[in-house]
């Protein structure tokens, strides 16, 4: 059984939410520098995870299993007359004299009706690049068209829910069990909040849909493990299907 990366199963499940409401601008928070949100365009948000390949013995076939992951670098594009171009210039010269600054980032997107549907954070982000327009003699571009592009560099990406837990819970372990080779096994774990219900999905290759593999599993504690036969070809996702209840 193969694991599916939490964040491709975060793209699948959002799309059905992003067309009931269509996301129209996004503010930025730079936790510790700009505490006032502001309106950027950035670039698309991404993650990879690194493929292991392994071969057993004689057996011609590869085996494929996740190994690290690393997000994609997120690029800001801001016009270079806003003040913030100031703030983000000023904290990669701090970072170039003083060493690492690494700051939080949260991206909340909004619907037309300014009510915010999504939510991204970003952990220990720091600017790695800044790019400013090509200077011309005939250029007859504005200054406020201008555009100043920072490339930021962070350690982890997770979407979360706007009052903070999120649907589509961090994985902490993936371990598979060969001890009996009749009954492979697989297991992951990921981190949870205590009385929270999460649901286990599959994929189904025929109808191409997701089909509930175990619903209503309560979480009693930190972290919650779910086990499997090692089928080889399935993918799984694990989603929050409700909060713990109130106090």
């Amino acid at each position: 059984m193969r694991f599916l990366p939490t964040f491709l199963c975060t793209a699948f499940l959002f799309q059905s939410a992003a067309a009931q409401n269509p996301i129209e601008r996004y503010l930025v928070t730079i936790e510790g520098l700009s505490e006032q949100p502001q309106t950027f365009t950035f670039s698309e948000l991404g993650l990879n995870i690194e493929v292991i390949k392994t071969q057993d013995g004689g057996d011609p076939r590869i085996l494929k299993s996740p190994g690290n992951s690393s997000p994609e670098p997120l690029a800001f594009f801001l016009p270079e007359v806003d003040d913030e171009v100031l703030v983000l210039f000023s904290w990669m010269q701090r970072i170039l004299t003083t060493g690492h600054e690494p700051h939080h980032v949260d991206i909340v997107g909004y619907n037309k009706d300014g009510t915010p549907v999504a939510r991204w954070h970003l952990e220990n982000a720091w600017p790695s690049k800044w790019t400013a327009s090509p200077l011309r003699a005939d250029d007859d571009t504005t200054l406020a068209e201008r555009r100043s592009q920072f490339t930021i560099q962070f350690e982890s990406l997770t979407r979360v829910s706007l009052d903070g837990l999120a649907p589509w819970p961090k994985i902490t372990r993936l371990e598979t069990d060969r001890s009996n080779p009749l009954n492979p096994r697989f297991t992951f774990t990921w981190s949870s909040a205590l009385g929270a219900t999460y649901s286990v999905y599959g994929w189904d290759y025929v109808t191409k849909t997701m089909v509930e593999g175990q619903a209503g599993i309560v979480a009693t504690g930190p972290e919650t493990t779910f086990t499997s036969p090692l089928a080889g070809t399935d993918l799984l996702y694990v989603v929050l299907t409700s909060p713990p209840p109130a106090p």
